[in-house]
């Protein structure tokens, strides 16, 4: 039954163009509302996800990582971050992990399935 749930973090991630951000990975554009990286309350748009449990994305593919965070409903998933901040007027990056445990959360119509992690 297609009840419009689906099992994951609830990420919707975008490669950066070149030199655009802190780091190399992949832009966090969207979290689902609702969704595990949503109710964790740690992540936000506009960061950028350097690693996937303790692993550096930097050489890999999209798909790659797509793939690594991946997992079965109740998988914990270490997520390693970059996000740049002001402060006093200064730009820096920080870098910082979330462990988030994937879940099952709605996935509204206007969302694209295959780029919802």
């Amino acid at each position: 039954m297609d009840d419009g749930t689906v099992v994951g973090l609830g990420l919707q991630l975008q490669e950066p163009e070149p030199g655009a951000f802190a780091g190399r990975g992949l832009k966090v554009v969207r979290l689902i509302r609702g969704a595990p990286s949503d109710a964790c309350d740690l992540i936000c748009e506009g960061d950028v996800l350097v690693g996937v449990d303790g692993h550096s994305i930097m050489a890999s593919s999209f798909a790659k990582v797509s793939a690594m965070l991946r997992g079965d409903e109740g998988t914990f998933i270490s997520l390693d971050l970059e996000r740049t901040v002001s402060d006093h007027g200064v730009r820096r990056t920080r870098a910082f992990e979330v462990t988030v445990r994937g879940g099952r959360f709605f996935l509204p119509a206007e969302s694209d399935a295959d780029e919802v992690e």
